[in-house]
């Protein structure tokens, strides 16, 4: 375990017994420890690695979802794989011992009936739907904040359709300044009566990822620039309440945040 987050180059059979780099989590540590910062212990380690996981995750279903028009259908694809057979931090929706892990919560929100996500390559807000029925009358609101909460933009659509399968496009967010390092952007999509459809948070970064296609090899694109978002581990811990309360079989696990600040803030 030691071994995992401080020579992350050992081999450890995270895809079977081949040879590098495909043995170890070399290319996936580095880099995790270029974007989220270098780990400090192996908790640390876990925990960047499952929210890398639930980053890039969400990011290829929502990318699939974007391209799901009667123009260009893009229906679905193969995502390798389920689980692991071993422990392992990368490619699965559920670990070893089928719990699932950040990669599982990120394609579960990435794939709701009636999905508000934002667009890395340009910065636009769409709303796919997955569902069986059509929406309408829906509306869009994106806010973007500072890594200390501080809001630097607002945006709102109201009246919006979107059909079952399909994609409706809602906004572009302007080129904005006075961002900090690591930011946020939040989505959020509500019906006519005003009850919520969907909500996305996306930490993004100002220095954004750059990717070297001209070193790229069959299984790896190296970056020649990294997304800064080191801010992430700055954030205070959240004061929360958590209550479970037993219905026969059924238990229901409530979650709230106490906080007394807007600042975001990490459990």
């Amino acid at each position: 375990q030691e071994q995992l987050w401080r020579e992350p180059a050992t081999p450890q059979f995270h895809t079977g017994r081949g040879n590098e780099p495909f043995n170890n989590l070399n290319l996936f540590s580095t880099a995790l420890a270029k974007r989220y910062g270098t780990p400090t212990s192996l908790p640390d380690y876990v925990d960047k690695a499952q929210l890398a996981n639930y980053e890039q995750v969400r990011a290829q279903f929502e990318a699939n979802s974007r391209r799901m028009t009667a123009e260009r259908p893009a229906t679905g694809f193969i995502y390798w794989m389920l689980n692991n057979a071993w422990p392992s931090l990368n490619w699965h929706l559920y670990s070893h011992d089928l719990n699932p892990a950040g990669s599982y919560f990120g394609a579960k929100k990435a794939n709701e009936p009636i999905h508000i996500q934002y667009s890395y390559d340009d910065r636009s807000v769409v709303i796919t739907g997955h569902g069986p029925k059509s929406a309408d009358r829906l509306t869009a609101k994106a806010e973007v904040y500072t890594i200390d909460g501080k809001l630097v933009h607002s945006q709102e659509k109201r009246g919006i359709s979107v059909s079952l399968p399909g994609v409706a496009e809602v906004f572009t967010l302007p080129e904005l300044t006075g961002l900090s390092s690591t930011y946020f952007v939040r989505l959020k999509l509500t019906d006519r009566r005003g009850q919520d459809v969907s909500s996305n948070t996306y930490w993004l970064s100002a220095q954004p990822d750059v990717v070297d296609w001209d070193n790229s090899d069959w299984y790896y694109t190296p970056a020649s620039t990294f997304a800064d978002l080191k801010g992430l581990g700055t954030l205070p811990d959240a004061s929360v309440d958590v209550r479970a309360r037993t219905h026969g079989d059924k238990t229901t696990v409530t979650v709230r945040n106490t906080s007394k600040t807007i600042i975001p803030a990490a459990q």
